[in-house]
């Protein structure tokens, strides 16, 4: 075998093995990123943060009792995320169970907070979100917040903020998702999962543990 295909074999090895350790995930980074393009109207995956990856913009709303409350006031902490109707007569009572599971768990968590946004916020007033919050036994009103605002902020928060809604919903059209999502506390998507599957909200557990080994690694050098 001559030098030239010597080389050419060696240069095309390179390649490969530089395609392949970009998109393989870092050791660091055992949860994904995720962002939405406006470009492609969906949601994308990434293993690695980069400079122009999209976190979570500034929001304002009220939750159950009335009270403001913006995207500032959870920045540096993980969240999770999702939409339902109080009046919904399917998937949000099997999404309704599992987050109060994940609400039981990290009741004393410091770390996490639970955001639910109604998707119909005619039907869904302030009164009617805080009756519900204590038919959900949420006792601790920072823990677990049921957020209010207008249709066409929380539709757009849904799309492409969390980029929580499929990508043909259209603001007509938006009743509510199965998907929740996972903030980590830099305000990057980093997780959707399916919320009436009690399988997918273990993982979300588990990626809930991951996110703050990750925290702690970053505290630590």
């Amino acid at each position: 075998m001559n030098k030239a295909v010597l080389l050419i074999i060696g240069a095309a090895f390179c390649l490969i093995m530089g395609v392949y350790y970009s998109l393989k995930p870092a050791d660091t980074y055992k949860v994904q990123f995720y962002q939405y393009n406006n470009n492609t109207q969906k949601v994308e995956k990434y293993f690695q943060p980069f400079e122009s990856l999209h976190k979570i913009d500034f929001f304002l709303a009220k939750d159950q009792n009335g009270v403001e409350y913006n995207s500032d006031s959870i920045y540096g902490k993980i969240y999770v995320v999702d939409y339902f109707f109080v009046t919904c007569p399917g998937i949000c009572k099997q999404m309704g169970v599992q987050m109060k599971r994940l609400y039981a768990k990290y009741l004393n968590d410091n770390d996490v907070t639970l955001i639910s946004f109604t998707s119909k916020p005619e039907e869904d007033s302030i009164p009617v979100l805080k009756e519900y919050a204590l038919r959900m036994g949420v006792q601790n009103n920072a823990k677990w917040k049921m957020l209010h605002a207008n249709r066409t902020l929380l539709h757009n928060l849904a799309k492409k903020e969390f980029g929580i809604l499929n990508e043909d919903d259209d603001e007509n059209e938006f009743v509510h998702t199965e998907r929740f999502a996972l903030i980590d506390k830099k305000g990057y998507i980093r997780g959707y999962y399916d919320g009436t599957s009690a399988q997918e909200v273990d993982k979300l557990m588990q990626d809930i543990t991951w996110l703050k080994e990750e925290d702690n690694k970053e505290k630590d050098k």
